[in-house]
């Protein structure tokens, strides 16, 4: 699996939602192992109470927690890639 550029890992946790895809860029993983994730990580939101509004997607700030992303070195880095670029 491939490691993502900074830019383009912005662009995704900038999202509200998360999908299957977007779990296996976060977390360099294959789909079968980010639907385990985006299983779990649902049970944990049902469990507390709380319902999803579909069931192909999850909150990105809790995927982004469950992975312990740090998202200050993202959009720093991202910023400094965008600068490079231009």
């Amino acid at each position: 699996m491939e490691q993502l550029r900074n830019i383009e890992l912005f662009k995704i946790i900038s999202k509200q939602w998360a999908t299957t895809k977007d779990i296996c860029a976060l977390a360099c993983c294959k789909e079968t192992k980010a639907s385990e994730i985006k299983k779990e990580i649902a049970f944990q939101i049902k469990s507390e109470g709380k319902a999803i509004p579909n069931s192909r997607v999850i909150p990105m700030s809790r995927l982004i927690k469950y992975l312990g992303i740090d998202e200050k070195r993202i959009v720093r880095n991202a910023k400094l890639e965008a600068e490079i670029l231009k």
